[in-house]
């Protein structure tokens, strides 16, 4: 899946194909670095390419110290260095010239921490309003108590699909997971957990709620202060899923519904957080036998539901009509 870029890293990449285009990009340019500043010009680029700028940018910092390459008024702007900047996405004659390296870092991280999730986790959203609660007994200590999810609810259009989950959909990982209580979902957010007893998990005829000891840490006090100000009102869970089924809503579109799954994180969020198709439409692809990208064209296209009504499958409906697949249990149960 592509990479979105700011909008000053496309502005850049624009203006080094123009340099470009007039022949001041010297003979160091590779094909390759031409095609992926005409990708980034158009706003993506490869998951690979945010690491490969901000290698490239601590390279070439030094490019900077060269007039002709920084002083848009020396008679030599822009100097072949200068054309490599703009075409890697960074501004060598702007206040900030490392601004894109900066970006470049920051993603490459994020997208590493990514790639180090299981390949079928997930995330989802409950628009349902966080509460912070102070403690009676103790002074400034305070609590946030909100719910993770709701029960046959459906989503919004999650890309070909809408999605709701199932009252017992989290039985068994209560049970046996120690489930972090993370500010949106960064593990150096940490707010709380299940063994600690600083998290508390229960599940009524709404849904999955959650009550956090927040700690008095400087994540702790801001999460508070932001939920007694009003600016965090939604939360979310991080799951990797243990069991689905596919079926179809009361107007035919298609629908997945969570059975059974594996938490690894609950807590407040800033905004809505939701997985790529891909991850959501892994288990159906190995029901299915097809290759997952096929379902993710087919789902962009709202084509899904030609691969629900396939009879291309050894499983069973249940009786709601859905399929069941059942991956691997998450590595996530313990």
């Amino acid at each position: 899946m592509p990479v979105d870029v700011p909008k000053f890293i496309q502005e850049n990449a624009r203006r080094g194909l123009d340099y470009y285009a007039d022949g001041k990009g010297g003979d160091g340019l590779v094909p390759a670095t031409i095609r992926e500043a005409r990708e980034m010009a158009k706003g993506y680029i490869s998951k690979n390419k945010p690491k490969k700028m901000a290698a490239w940018f601590a390279r070439h910092k030094s490019d900077l110290d060269t007039p002709r390459n920084t002083d848009p008024n020396h008679e030599d702007f822009p100097g072949a260095g200068a054309v490599a900047f703009f075409l890697w996405g960074g501004n060598p004659s702007s206040s900030d010239p490392m601004r894109a390296a900066r970006w470049a870092e920051r993603k490459a991280a994020e997208l590493e921490a990514e790639r180090k999730q299981p390949m079928n986790f997930e995330r989802r959203t409950a628009y349902e309003a966080v509460e912070i609660r102070e403690d009676e007994n103790e002074e400034n200590t305070f609590r946030a108590v909100g719910y993770a999810a709701t029960f046959n609810n459906l989503s919004q259009n999650l890309g070909g699909f809408v999605e709701q989950v199932a009252p017992n959909a989290f039985n068994q990982t209560l049970n046996q997971a120690d489930v972090r209580a993370l500010f949106n979902h960064e593990p150096d957010l940490l707010l709380g957990r299940t063994g600690a007893g600083t998290l508390r998990l229960s599940t009524d005829a709404r849904g999955l709620k959650y009550e956090i000891d927040l700690p008095d840490t400087t994540a702790g006090r801001d999460v508070a202060e932001l939920l007694r100000r009003g600016d965090v009102v939604g939360s979310s869970f991080g799951f990797v899923v243990h069991e689905d089924s596919w079926g179809e809503t009361d107007s035919g579109y298609p629908l997945r519904t969570l059975e059974s799954v594996a938490l690894r994180d609950v807590g407040p969020v800033t905004f809505p957080a939701y997985t790529s198709t891909e991850a959501s439409l892994r288990t159906l692809a190995e029901a299915r036998a097809v290759d997952v990208d096929e379902l993710v064209e087919a789902a962009e296209a709202n084509q899904l539901g030609d691969f629900l009504k396939t009879d291309e499958t050894e499983e069973t409906p249940n009786e709601s009509g859905a399929t069941n697949s059942r991956p691997s249990p998450s590595a996530f149960i313990r």
